[in-house]
């Protein structure tokens, strides 16, 4: 648990070995900026609060000292990882669960032929009433799939995340043809899950496992770093999903129990789309995960997508993220003019970095 490694003495770091660099200065997929338009007044104060945080930091052998427990560096353009700290360490995930969530959503709509947007859903009691971050969704309201994906994703609704669950479960329930006993909310979650699971194992996420579709603390819900650099890629190949999780903030119609229409208006978590350069994934935090983080960055030919598991803080994460880009950011700079000086070597170039575990 994080609150408990915490307090544990430092132990051995670990080596990690990076593949090579071909894809510095390629022309493959890269990652939009999604922090493009964003009010100067509305972002000069955090911005310059955040700057000055991560610059009054310390190092140690040149590679940034941060509190989160597990990190990870991957290359924005294809998902390699490339550095990072305890990258198989398996923790709880907090709501970076829900990236999980979004993309089983996607792919069953696509499966089913099912309308993101002309689909509505109907909140239940179950998913009014979860704890947690919410949407603030009532029971009995209705609203679009593409809708619950703006609210489970940008302020990190419980209750949207749940929603979506029962819903597709529900579909599923009636593909397989479950027996009528068993077509209850509990399963059709339970069936949700289920392909949540197939999902990462299609992935290759070989040390990730699903217990729920939201991210509240259960033992079996865990990931490791490189696991969610690599569905931080997939998220980000996939259009709508990237401009979901780049966007600052959305508006959505909802008609309640009695036929009533309301707007609900959400703001994303993450405040590094504050900052240029930086997009989406996700943020998340529980007791037992502590504060995590997964942020995409691209400026020129960086690319890099990075993930933060149990930081010391809620705002550490934010300055220990934009320590770790710039690091890395200089490091593949100075790998590219030593590849541009080495022609004849450039394939057997690697790198290799040994990071402490504190």
């Amino acid at each position: 648990m994080c609150i408990r490694d915490r307090y544990q003495r430092r132990v051995h770091g670990e080596s990690l070995l990076s593949q090579e660099k071909r894809m510095i200065g390629s022309e493959s997929f890269k990652v939009p900026l999604v922090a493009a338009g964003i009010s100067r007044q509305q972002s000069m104060s955090s911005s310059r609060r955040l700057r000055a945080s991560s610059s009054q930091q310390g190092s140690r052998g040149g590679v940034p000292v941060v509190s989160a427990l597990s990190w990870s560096v991957h290359d924005g353009r294809s998902g390699e990882l490339l550095w990072g700290k305890m990258t198989q360490e398996k923790r709880e995930i907090a709501s970076l669960t829900k990236m999980m969530t979004a993309h089983t959503t996607l792919v069953l709509a696509r499966r089913l032929n099912i309308d993101l947007e002309q689909t509505a859903v109907k909140v239940t009691r179950a998913a009014a009433y979860i704890i947690g971050t919410v949407a603030n969704l009532r029971a009995g309201d209705n609203l679009s799939i593409l809708d619950l994906l703006y609210g489970m994703l940008l302020p990190s609704g419980n209750d949207a995340a749940l929603s979506l669950a029962i819903f597709f479960g529900g579909l599923l329930d009636r593909t397989r043809r479950l027996t009528q006993q068993d077509n209850s909310t509990h399963a059709h979650v339970d069936l949700f899950i289920k392909e949540m699971n197939k999902q990462a194992y299609k992935l290759g996420l070989r040390e990730t496992s699903f217990t729920n579709a939201h991210g509240l603390s259960e033992k079996g819900n865990k990931s490791t770093c490189a696991d969610l650099g690599r569905l931080c890629f997939i998220i980000l190949q996939d259009e709508l999903l990237r401009k979901i999780v780049g966007t600052k903030t959305h508006r959505a119609a909802i008609i309640d129990f009695k036929g009533r229409e309301r707007m609900a208006e959400w703001t994303n978590t993450n405040k590094l789309l504050e900052e240029p350069y930086y997009g989406g994934v996700k943020t998340g935090m529980t007791p037992n995960a502590g504060p995590c983080l997964a942020v995409s960055y691209a400026k020129g030919d960086v690319s890099l997508v990075l993930v933060l598991l149990c930081s010391r803080t809620v705002e550490k994460r934010w300055t220990e993220a934009m320590r770790l880009v710039e690091w890395a950011s200089k490091k593949l700079e100075s790998l590219q003019v030593l590849m541009n000086e080495r022609p004849f070597g450039r394939r057997g170039l690697r790198t290799r970095l040994v990071v402490d575990q504190l």
